[in-house]
C-alpha cells in the first residue's frame, strides 16, 4: 500500500475529517480518478505518528466537493447555481448527496443564506490541498504542451482596471495574441472571492481589506505600491506647494467615493488621526467625472496615483503630494498552482512589467 497515497477520511467517533494529500506519487492516482470526479475511499493502515479511520464502500465527489466549497464563499445556493450555470434545485440535490456520503451535516440555513456547520467547514478547509493538487496536475499538463493561450477572466477594482488593464491588454495582445481576456470590474473583497470560488482566473486587489479568510485557497502575489495624491483645481490657493499635509484640506469640499468602501474608510480614518472631518460634497464613482468637478473650481480629493497620469499633464489640474505618504500594497490574487499555467504566468508577467513601468 502506497503512504503517499491521498486519502479522504471520516472518523465517527472523534467526529474529525481528515485530507492528508499526497505527495508527488499521488498525482497518478487522482488522475485515474478526475474523468469521474469520483475517488473511493478505503481502509488505511496506521503510519507514521498519524492514524487514519475511513469508511469502506463510500465515493466522494470532486465535483461536489468543490460546490460545498463555493457555498463557503458565496453563502447562498442561489449564488453558487448562478456561478455554476446550474439551476437552484440541482445544485441543492449535489449537496445533499455530498452528505449522505459523509453521514454528516454540513452546512444549514441562517437567515436568507446558509451557514456551514463545524464538519462543513473543517470539511472546506481540508479539501484545499485536493483543489491545489488538482490545480497542479492542470498546470502542468498545460506546461506540457507549450502553448500560450486560452480564456483569462480577470476581476480587478475600478482604479485597477483603469490605470493598470489598458496597457497589460496591449502587451498581451502583440506578446500573446491567443489569449483572450475578460476583465469584469469588482471592488477588491468582491474579486478576493470570485478568485477563491474560481468565478475569474485572477483577481487584482488591494490590502485595504481583510482577507485572512480566504488566505488558506489563496496566493497573494505582490505586484505594486499605490500612492494617493490630493488634486485640487489649477488655481487653488495650495496648488503651487510641492506638498501638503492631509490637514491642509480640513476646511476644502471634498469628493469622496463612498462606493470603494476600503479607499472611503481609509481616507476617513487618516483625516480623522489629522483632527478633521472632510466636508464630503461630491460622492463620484467615475473618475472622470471627480475630475472635472476638481476643474471647475469647487472640491478637491485624493486619489491613487495609477489613475492620474493624465491628471499630472492637463493644465487645469494641480497633483500634489502628501506628507506622510498614504499608501497600499497592490496584489494579484489567484487560486494556489494555478500561477504555474503558462497562459496565467504570461499575464501575471504582463502586469508586473505594467506595474513596473509606471512606478
Amino acid at each position: 500500500m502506497l503512504c503517499s497515497m491521498a486519502s479522504i477520511s471520516i472518523s465517527h467517533q472523534v467526529g474529525l475529517l481528515w485530507l492528508p494529500l499526497a505527495w508527488f506519487s499521488s498525482m497518478f492516482i487522482l488522475a485515474r480518478t478526475i474523468a469521474s470526479g469520483k475517488r473511493k475511499v478505503k481502509r488505511l493502515e496506521s503510519f507514521g505518528r498519524g492514524k487514519y479511520f475511513l469508511l469502506q464502500n463510500r465515493m466522494l465527489d470532486v465535483n461536489r466537493l468543490f460546490l460545498l466549497h463555493q457555498l463557503s464563499l458565496l453563502g447562498t445556493i442561489s449564488r453558487v447555481a448562478k456561478s455554476q450555470g446550474l439551476t437552484r434545485p440541482a445544485v441543492s440535490q449535489q449537496l445533499l448527496k455530498l452528505e449522505q456520503e459523509v453521514g454528516l451535516v454540513l452546512f444549514e440555513r441562517s437567515g436568507r443564506g446558509v451557514q456551514l456547520t463545524p464538519a462543513g467547514k473543517q470539511l472546506v478547509e481540508r479539501s484545499h490541498e485536493l483543489f491545489t493538487l488538482l490545480e497542479s496536475m492542470e498546470a502542468e499538463v498545460e506546461a506540457s504542451s507549450r502553448r500560450v493561450s486560452g480564456q483569462v477572466r480577470i476581476g480587478a477594482f475600478g482604479s485597477a482596471v483603469f490605470g493598470l488593464l489598458p496597457l497589460t491588454l496591449q502587451r498581451l495582445h502583440q506578446e500573446h495574441p491567443g489569449i483572450d481576456i475578460d476583465v469584469h470590474e469588482m471592488e477588491s473583497p468582491d474579486g478576493l472571492r470570485a478568485a477563491a470560488a474560481k468565478q475569474v482566473d485572477l483577481a487584482l486587489v488591494d490590502d485595504l481589506m481583510d482577507r485572512a479568510a480566504l488566505i488558506g485557497s489563496l496566493q497573494m502575489l505582490p505586484l505594486c505600491v499605490d500612492e494617493f495624491l490630493a488634486v485640487l483645481p489649477a488655481q487653488h490657493p495650495l496648488a503651487h506647494n510641492a506638498q501638503l499635509k492631509l490637514a491642509d484640506l480640513a476646511q476644502e469640499r471634498w469628493d469622496l467615493n463612498h462606493a470603494s468602501l476600503g479607499y472611503n474608510l481609509l481616507l476617513l480614518n487618516q483625516c480623522r488621526a489629522q483632527g478633521f472631518e472632510p466636508k464630503v460634497r461630491s460622492n463620484c464613482r467615475n473618475l472622470g467625472a471627480t475630475l472635472e468637478l476638481i476643474k471647475a473650481g469647487r472640491l478637491v480629493s485624493v486619489l491613487p496615483a495609477m489613475n492620474l497620469r493624465a491628471a499630472c499633464v492637463d493644465v487645469h489640474l494641480k497633483v500634489v503630494r502628501l506628507v506622510p505618504p498614504i499608501t497600499r500594497q497592490i496584489f494579484i490574487a489567484t487560486v494556489r498552482e494555478s500561477s504555474r499555467r503558462p497562459v496565467i504566468a504570461a499575464v501575471i508577467a504582463a502586469l508586473r512589467e505594467t506595474a513596473g513601468h509606471h512606478s
